[in-house]
C-alpha cells in the first residue's frame, strides 16, 4: 500500500513542553534536535536525538567529503581541531587512539589545551583531536595486508615517489681522416692520445666515442593524480 510522506512538525523545547498533541504525532525540537512523540499529554515522550537516528546509518568517526564549504548538521570539519569530549562523547569513543598510542598518534589523541594539542597530550584530557582532511588523500589502513607496513591507524604519511630508473640510447659516433692518394706522407696521427696508424693512401677511421648525456628533472612540487576538491568532515 502506497504511503503519503509527511513532514515532521517542529517546535522549540518550550513550545513542545506545553503542547499536548494526538498520540503518535512526532515533533522535532528546533532547540536540541530531539525527537518527541506525543501521547496526549503536554510535553509528550522524548524519544531520541535526530543525530542519534542519523548515527544508525552513518556512525561516529565516519569521514566523508561534501561539496559545500560548511559542515552539515551532525558533522565537524576534519581539520585536526581539538574538540570537547563532553560535547562529542560518541566521537571520542569512536576515534580515540587508546592510552598506549596517545603520546605518538597524529590524530585521535586526547589533550588538555585545544590551542596546543600536541604539547598537552593527556590520556585524561578533556579534548579529542579529529582527523586532518584538508589537502590530503585517504589511504585505506593496511591492517595486516603487508603493502603499507609499519603504520598505525592514527598516522599520516608524507608524499613519496617510488624508486625507478631511466634508460637511454647513445649510438656514439666516429670520424674519418682522408689521406690523399700519392701524397707520400709518412708517420702516424693520434687523436685524444690514441695512435691511429700510418698516414698514407686511403682513409683512416678514429675510434668510436659516446656523448656525455644529462637527464634533467621535470615536474612540480608534489606527486599527485587528477583530483576533486571537497570539504572533508567527520561524523560525531
Amino acid at each position: 500500500m502506497a504511503r503519503t510522506p509527511r513532514r515532521l512538525a517542529r517546535g522549540t523545547n518550550a513550545e513542545i513542553a506545553v503542547y499536548a498533541g494526538p498520540s503518535g504525532e512526532a515533533i522535532v525540537s528546533t532547540t536540541d534536535h530531539r525527537l518527541v512523540v506525543q501521547n496526549g499529554v503536554a510535553g509528550g515522550v522524548p524519544h531520541a536525538l535526530v543525530s542519534e537516528v542519523d548515527a544508525a546509518r552513518v556512525g561516529p568517526g565516519a569521514v566523508i567529503g561534501f561539496a559545500r564549504n560548511t559542515a552539515p548538521t551532525g558533522w565537524l570539519k576534519a581539520n585536526m581541531a581539538a574538540v570537547d569530549r563532553s560535547i562529542y562523547a560518541d566521537l571520542d569513543t569512536a576515534i580515540y587512539c587508546g592510552d598506549a598510542n596517545n603520546a605518538t598518534a597524529e590524530w585521535g589523541y586526547r589533550c588538555t589545551n585545544p590551542a596546543n594539542p600536541t604539547g598537552t597530550r593527556s590520556t585524561t584530557g578533556g579534548y579529542i583531536v579529529v582527523p586532518e582532511g584538508r589537502s590530503e588523500f585517504v589511504r585505506g589502513w593496511d591492517d595486516g595486508r603487508g603493502i603499507d607496513t609499519g603504520r598505525s591507524l592514527w598516522s599520516m604519511q608524507a608524499q613519496a615517489l617510488q624508486s625507478h630508473t631511466h634508460s637511454y640510447t647513445d649510438p656514439g659516433h666516429s670520424h674519418t681522416l682522408i689521406g690523399e692518394p700519392g701524397s707520400g706522407l709518412n708517420g702516424s696521427i693520434a687523436v685524444d692520445g690514441a695512435t691511429l696508424g700510418p698516414i698514407g693512401d686511403g682513409n683512416q677511421n678514429t675510434n668510436s666515442s659516446v656523448t656525455g648525456i644529462t637527464i634533467n628533472s621535470t615536474g612540480g612540487t608534489e606527486t599527485r593524480p587528477r583530483n576533486l576538491t571537497l570539504l572533508m568532515c567527520v561524523k560525531y
